[in-house]
């Protein structure tokens, strides 16, 4: 049966209303994310310190602090576990990384290549650089980076560990959630996503994470809580 004109003007009013609601109501939830109820900063007492561990079961992946510079620059030492799929191809926009090899056999991808490190052997992945380590074979790969991570990020990635991995501190929160209110000092972006999409999360996404619970640093889920 045809659409009637006084029924189309109807629903073309009707969408046009709810259009108009939804804009508004995003700009006062943006409003409260970014303006009246910003989210606190970390508390840098919860931040990783020499000797620290943490890990995620579902990279592979188990890092210790080696040290923390006066810079606030850590070096880590990676065992990526045998058979470890690693993350998702990423990159960091801010900070260069550099690995070396300390045993084993390391496999990464760099932009489209996939390279092999063995024990000794070093690589640099400069910012902007997609990225990922990970480990096919049958024994452990241990590899050491210098002083290169600033200490916010890896701050960060032992939330991210225990939000990927379940853990119950992390209370049913999810990672595209998670990714909409990471603030800058958490920089990692990953591949997969396009590039117009992860620059609208924090704007479109983050303002109902927000309201959900979501926070970019959660003391509870640090080393030092």
């Amino acid at each position: 049966m045809s659409t009637t004109p006084t029924r189309r003007a109807r629903i073309a009013r009707a969408l046009a209303r709810f259009g108009v609601a939804a804009f508004v109501a995003q700009l006062v939830a943006l409003f409260i994310h970014r303006v009246a109820a910003p989210m606190d900063p970390p508390d840098p007492r919860t931040f990783p310190r020499a000797g620290d561990r943490f890990a995620s079961r579902a990279e592979g992946f188990s890092q210790e602090v080696l040290s923390v510079d006066p810079r606030g620059r850590v070096s880590l030492r990676l065992v990526i576990a045998p058979g470890a799929s690693g993350p998702p191809k990423h990159h960091h926009r801010t900070f260069t990384e550099r690995f070396t090899v300390r045993e084993g056999t390391l496999s990464i991808e760099v932009g489209p290549r996939v390279l092999q490190l063995s024990a000794g052997e070093s690589i640099e992945i400069a910012p902007g650089v997609a990225h990922r380590p990970f480990n096919p074979g049958p024994t452990p790969v241990i590899v050491e980076g210098d002083a290169a991570m600033p200490i916010t990020f890896a701050a960060c990635l032992v939330q991210l560990y225990k939000i990927m991995d379940g853990h119950p501190d992390a209370r049913g929160r999810t990672m595209p959630l998670q990714l909409s209110v990471n603030d800058a000092q958490c920089d990692t972006h990953v591949d997969a996503m396009p590039p117009a999409i992860e620059r609208a999360l924090p704007w479109i996404i983050g303002p109902w994470a927000r309201l959900a619970g979501y926070r970019a640093w959660y003391r509870e889920l640090s080393l030092h809580p």
